[in-house]
């Protein structure tokens, strides 16, 4: 679990400058693009397409090994609901 945590963390500061201008573009891209796939590198908008597998298949082409930000864009991010369970074992009380 820690390797994998590292893993999210080290992509998400990796991808800090395609996540911002994400965000700072998401209320005109959701009027244009909403549910469609955007191929972001550094500040610039590669494409929009219509499945996250294209794509990535584009950033592949075009970008190659550097890092790229495939993103679908949504007014709001959809919010995961993930019941926890927890175990009376080494709980107090």
């Amino acid at each position: 679990m820690r390797v994998a945590r590292s893993v999210v963390l080290m992509l998400r500061n990796e991808l800090e400058e395609e996540l911002a201008f994400f965000e700072e573009h998401r209320p005109e891209w959701s009027e244009r693009y909403d549910g469609l796939f955007v191929l972001i590198e550094g500040r610039k908008l590669l494409g929009v397409f219509p499945t996250a597998e294209a794509a990535y298949a584009a950033g592949l082409r075009t970008v190659g090994l550097k890092p790229f930000l495939v993103k679908q864009v949504r007014r709001q991010e959809p919010v995961a609901f993930v019941p926890v369970l927890l175990s009376s074992q080494g709980r107090d009380g």
